[in-house]
């Protein structure tokens, strides 16, 4: 299992082209401290879950795509939540 840090320097090697995003993303199954935001593919130890987990979104994404009111309700309603992951 690579460590977070690893995988913080894997995706830069994704965005350069020396690793395949298929390699990555196998590589993050396999590490349960890490998430990959479900808007823009950003690698997290701490985001957003919507519902039961079938949404994960970093924080930017979440403040571009939802206004703070409509984060507000969603929280309060248990249809939202933020987590840090643990390895």
């Amino acid at each position: 299992m690579k460590s977070v840090q690893e995988l913080f320097e894997m995706e830069a090697q994704v965005k350069a082209g020396t690793v395949t995003q298929e390699d990555f993303l196998e590589a993050c199954e396999d590490n349960e401290g890490v998430r990959i935001c479900d808007d823009c593919g950003k690698l997290m130890v701490d985001g957003f879950v919507w519902g039961d987990g079938e949404t994960v979104e970093c924080k930017e994404c979440k403040e571009r795509t939802t206004t703070e009111a409509e984060y507000e309700k969603a929280y309060h309603n248990g249809e939202v939540y933020w987590t840090q992951w643990e390895e």
